[in-house]
């Protein structure tokens, strides 16, 4: 083929051309050039056999050069490259590997591979996980619990090889606080099956697992770690023909049961007849339990709260926008799941964690006794999973207060054993057993109210609940009672949508921007033409623009509106609501592949866009580039941009919070005692798969105990008047210090962009958030600072008038901290 031949001739110009030449650079961008159309050839062809031998290819020739020629010839975009390929077909391990290759090839300058491999850790490991982990009230009960079975089955039977099975191992913690207890108490002859179907957690479990175990002959503790998924467990192959002791696990949700724990016992119990008989060491079972934990409660109130209800109902109501009960993307129908069997294809509620927001009880939490569950009933288990049993439970709240009804929050507590609980009940729930200890990695489940839903002190609330299969159902009587067939059409947006349409700041901006719009232009133009290149949060548009449309025509003035989209990032559902709803002879939806494809030429005056990507806190994806594919096929090269500019601004902060949803923080989390004269050292592990970005940051949600450290700092700006293919982000200086006003612990950088209007008006989502509290589409970005070194930690310590030193770069819309380091005030 062509391609292989022009492949193999630049190889050979690469690796003849000398360091000193001039041409160095170009033959790097033909060679990469050259490999990708000849990758993607053999990937469409299939040929999996040419695709990875090409790989190994040009990783032989890269071993063969002088790492300062290899960084001139860019392999770095190669291997960038590969993980994209390799992430289209799922080899997740692979993908990795590859971005990893980039970021180092390039000393991380390659921006797109390090936002390409943060973005798939990100997919693959929650950050609920680094939670999990630093939840050291949640890892001493379980370490209690084991060691309480563990001695229980090593007194009565002291021969006995005791084998354990650990469901979902994960990072491989709870199999370790086996090898923990076993090793520092005494407990030999054990046999740990760890199993684990992901495949990043079992590469963290096999090498974290492995390296606890080295050396443990003479303890006579074998730990063998499985690929598998529990239900698919065969004892005579996978578990050595042995009989489970007892179960270890926490595959619970903040729902308790979303991620299919009841699935993994009727499996392990009652299906594959894991467990070993108690009889055959004489314990009865009500004095034996064999899973950790042992039993559940739960718990149901309802609630209201401005911080959900700006994120869960549309606040705005007229004759143009009506937005239902079919708002949420998260919102089952409730006819559908009351009054049939059919299976939940996703989570019927969302999370949140009630001891960052305010809320108020609105009824005093109730017990579900119904739904209380010993895991090992295994007559209840085959009820559930093999026969489909459906338990229906009808419950009364009654109302303490009067109030708005925005939520039913649901939360359990979880038995370890007859002595040992943990729940994830709301901080401030004084009806909290005593016996319970609050564990901070589970937040509440929430069962959203999208109607309004007034109530009166005295007032009976009535729900519906359901468990079945592995889920846990609310209805609310006021939701289905409001919902009617004749809602055919809805718009399916987010919460953090939803709260961008209740955002009383932003949508200021915008309208004030159409006042001084009128104010210019109505005595001068016959006719107003308006670009909006689209974004969901742009159904506030509508209101504006039908708004200012009847006030201009009062004044004998016309306004055109061209709705703008890209359809790569835009869903259907947008087209057909606005083809519903809003088209009309002032008011053209228009593709922006069709602009390009047709060479079609448009007539704006002004183009609005929404620059920020409210999800996340940074840069909706190619703006710039849709912007100046506007501009280049406009009539009007006087074309004015709305908004005229951005700014990057950000502040040095401390806040457990952002560590804690980061990165372990530290071993002693763990509660894991030496094993032998060896640290567990996990930390160490998941540093390979710690990440610097941290997106959708709430000053009044998930970082509520954010400090500032720093100053406010400017960082550059767009200035998007003349913008041009050449316009980049103008950046004051690369390197800077950052004043340090508080004296604490810096742990990351905040940052956020503001959109400009004019000198004096803006936007700004940092100011937003600290003018209202309750909208939680006030989202910023954070770069995390690592030390990974425990004792390394007091790099991070600041005092008065220190300063932080920062070296940054800003490319493809990303921004990214090279170095930094804390400076003493001298």
């Amino acid at each position: 083929m062509e391609c292989e031949k022009k492949f193999e001739n630049y190889l050979k110009e690469a690796s003849k051309i000398v360091l000193e030449s001039p041409d160095l650079e170009k033959i790097g961008q033909k060679l990469s050039s050259s490999f990708k159309i000849l990758i993607n050839t053999y990937f469409k062809k299939n040929d999996w056999t040419k695709f990875f031998d090409l790989i190994d290819t040009i990783q032989k020739f890269h071993q063969s050069l002088d790492p300062e020629k290899v960084q001139l010839l860019k392999l770095d975009e190669i291997y960038k490259f590969i993980g994209d390929i390799f992430y289209q077909v799922d080899y997740t391990i692979n993908s990795l590997e590859f971005y990893k290759k980039s970021i180092d090839l390039s000393n991380r300058t390659n921006l797109q591979a390090i936002e390409s491999f943060e973005n798939l850790i990100n997919n693959c490991i929650d950050r609920w996980h680094y939670r999990m982990i630093n939840d050291k009230v949640r890892n001493l009960a379980y370490s209690t619990a084991i060691y309480k079975k563990m001695s229980k089955i090593r007194k009565e039977t002291p021969n006995k090889t005791i084998n354990i099975l650990d469901i979902g191992s994960g990072t491989g913690l709870l199999s370790a606080l086996c090898i923990s207890n076993a090793v520092n108490f005494g407990i030999n002859n054990i046999n740990i099956f760890a199993c684990e179907e992901n495949e990043i957690f079992f590469q963290i479990s096999n090498k974290f697992l492995n390296k606890l175990s080295q050396n443990l002959d003479k303890y006579k503790i074998n730990v063998k770690i499985l690929k598998k998924h529990s239900n698919d467990l065969v004892a005579l192959e996978d578990l050595n023909g042995c009989k489970i002791d007892f179960i270890i696990t926490e595959i619970f949700d903040d729902g308790l049961l979303g991620e299919g724990c009841l699935s993994s016992f009727y499996n392990a119990l009652c299906v594959n007849k894991l467990l070993a008989e108690t009889e055959m060491f004489g314990f009865s079972s009500p004095s034996y339990n064999k899973i950790i934990p042992q039993s559940s409660k739960i718990y149901l109130c309802a609630i209201q709260s401005e911080y959900l209800r700006l994120s869960n109902k549309f606040c705005y109501k007229n004759e143009n926008i009506s937005i239902n009960a079919h708002c949420l993307d998260n919102t089952y129908n409730f006819e559908l799941y009351t009054d049939s069997d059919s299976d939940l294809n996703f989570e019927p509620y969302s999370t949140e964690n009630l001891n960052s927001i305010e809320f108020e009880y609105l009824t005093n939490p109730i017990e579900i006794t119904e739904f209380s569950i010993n895991f090992e009933d295994r007559k209840f288990l085959e009820k559930k999973l093999k026969q489909n049993d459906v338990t229906l439970v009808k419950k009364r709240l009654k109302a303490i207060q009067d109030g708005i009804l925005d939520a039913y929050v649901l939360w359990f507590d979880l038995n370890l054993d007859e002595e040992i609980s943990i729940t994830n009940s709301p901080l401030s729930n004084r009806f909290k057993s005593r016996q319970s200890q609050n564990s901070l990695c589970w937040h509440q489940a929430i069962f959203n109210i999208s109607q309004d839903g007034k109530v009166s002190e005295g007032q009976f609330l009535e729900v519906d609940l359901k468990l079945r299969n592995d889920s846990i159902l609310v209805f609310d009587k006021i939701n289905k009672r409001n919902l009617t067939k004749s809602d055919t059409l809805s718009l399916e947006l987010s919460r953090i949508e939803i709260a961008l349409l209740n955002n009383q700041n932003y949508q200021n901006f915008y309208v004030e921007w159409f006042e001084d719009l009128l104010a210019k232009e109505s005595n001068l133009k016959p006719a107003i033409k308006i670009g909006l290149l689209f974004s969901q949060f742009s159904f506030l548009f509508f209101k504006i623009f039908f708004e200012y449309k009847k006030i201009l025509n009062e004044k004998n003035i016309s306004l055109h509106a061209d709705l703008i989209f890209n359809n790569t990032n835009d869903q259907e559902y947008h087209t057909q609501i606005i083809t519903k709803r809003f088209l009309s002879q002032d008011v053209n939806l228009i593709y922006l592949e069709e602009i390009l494809k047709e060479n079609r030429s448009l007539n704006i005056d002004y183009l609005i866009y929404e620059p920020i990507d409210f999800k996340y806190g940074v840069l909706r994806k190619n703006i710039m580039y849709d912007i100046l594919v506007i501009k280049d096929h406009n009539q009007n090269k006087e074309m004015k941009i709305f908004p005229s500019g951005l700014k990057l601004k950000a502040m040095g902060i401390e806040s457990k919070n952002f560590l804690n949803e980061s990165e372990l923080v530290t071993n002693r989390n763990l509660c894991l005692n030496k094993i032998g004269n060896d640290e567990p050292n996990l930390k160490k592990i998941l540093s390979d798969y710690n990440i610097e970005h941290q997106f959708s940051l709430n000053l009044n949600g998930n970082i509520k105990d954010f400090k500032q450290l720093t100053e406010i700092r400017e960082f550059g700006h767009f200035d998007l008047s003349n913008i041009t293919e050449n316009t980049k982000f103008n950046l004051d200086v690369k390197n800077f210090d950052i004043k340090i006003n508080e004296p604490g612990y810096l742990n990351g950088i905040l940052y956020w962009y503001e959109l400009i209007f004019s000198d004096s008006k803006y936007y700004s989502p940092y100011q937003s958030s600290l003018i209202d509290k309750n909208n939680n589409s006030n989202v910023l970005a954070g770069i995390k600072l690592f030390y990974l070194d425990e004792e390394d930690l007091s790099k991070s310590k600041c005092s008065l008038n220190d300063s932080l030193n920062v070296d940054y770069m800003f490319k493809s819309d990303i921004f990214h901290l090279n170095k930094y380091c804390i400076c003493p005030n001298k």
